[in-house]
């Protein structure tokens, strides 16, 4: 019982948890330092976050995979050898890997 809680919970919140992280970075425009470009860019991509986060807990399965597909994306990215590549894309890929399981294990049974 407490295992199909944590099999279905676990995914959503770590996906809000990536939405807020990029949404997060859309703060920054609000520095002198940086433009306002570069937040507005920030926050397309935290929306793009929600909106897949809202798409895979509706479909699990695909919106799992789409996760999965996106953290992929930013692993590629990551042969240059910079950590905050690894970093960022390893969360969205277990994150739709969970998804993915979460629904696969519920209608197996």
């Amino acid at each position: 019982m407490i295992e199909k809680k944590i099999m279905f919970w676990a995914p959503r919140i770590l996906s809000l948890l990536i939405a807020l992280f990029f949404l997060s970075f859309s703060l920054e425009g609000f520095s002198s330092e940086f433009s306002w470009q570069e937040g507005f860019i920030h926050l397309i991509l935290g929306l793009l976050i929600v909106g897949l986060t809202v798409l895979a807990w509706k479909y699990p399965k695909s919106g799992g995979l789409i996760l999965f597909l996106f953290g992929g994306s930013f692993l590629l990215l990551a042969r240059d050898g910079s950590l905050s590549y690894w970093l960022i894309g390893l969360v969205p890929v277990v994150t739709g890997i969970l998804f993915y399981l979460s629904e696969s294990k519920k209608s197996t049974k």
